[in-house]
């Protein structure tokens, strides 16, 4: 049986096409839409393998650009400092601001480039999980 991958993003017709991929390689994969279903799945007692997570995503209408940017943040550093999850994270950005993307790097995550290309993304799934896997 394959693993298990949590999927955050925003922007479900974005990212339709890494999900497919991804399932279609086997993986079961958990799609959220919003940061707070995520972290409700989480705080349940869901295990993920590993989780992909866009960086920026507006939670709701009158949120700032500075708050967007930061929403994906915040979900690294809960995942890591809240629930102490050591499951590789892959957070896929269109954002090319080197101090956004520090202030995620510092959660021991991978950050990618939108747009990225599904099998590019897939080979990366398959690296982190062995990556994980030989640190166990």
């Amino acid at each position: 049986m394959k693993e298990t991958i949590l999927f955050l993003d925003d922007d479900k017709y974005e990212m339709m096409g890494l999900l497919d991929k991804l399932e279609y390689d086997g993986y079961k994969v958990t799609y959220c839409y919003d940061p707070e279903n995520a972290r409700d799945l989480l705080e349940q007692g869901m295990k993920p393998d590993l989780i992909i997570s866009d960086l920026i995503m507006r939670t709701n209408p009158e949120q700032t650009s500075y708050e967007a940017y930061h929403t994906g943040v915040d979900f690294c550093k809960f995942v890591r400092e809240e629930l102490h999850l050591c499951c590789p994270i892959i957070v896929l950005t269109i954002v090319t601001d080197e101090e956004v993307k520090k202030s995620v790097r510092q959660y021991d995550v991978v950050v990618l480039n939108k747009p990225i290309i599904p099998l590019w993304l897939l080979a990366r799934v398959k690296e982190e999980l062995k990556r994980k896997k030989s640190d166990q």
